[in-house]
């Protein structure tokens, strides 16, 4: 599938995460991807902090 414009690769996109997430809802597995997010997001904070002291 090709995209002509960023317009309707963006509608894509956001139509491909509201399917993941109804997806995960419906099997009550929701709970679990935010978790995994929050802590995906402090790891990455982890690694910048260690990135910006080593420099």
């Amino acid at each position: 599938m090709g995209f002509t414009n960023k317009t309707q690769m963006l509608k894509a996109s956001i139509e491909s995460d509201a399917h993941k997430l109804a997806f995960l809802e419906r099997r009550g597995l929701l709970p679990d991807y935010e978790e995994y997010l929050n802590e995906l997001k402090i790891e990455s904070k982890i690694l910048e902090e260690n990135d910006v002291q080593e420099k």
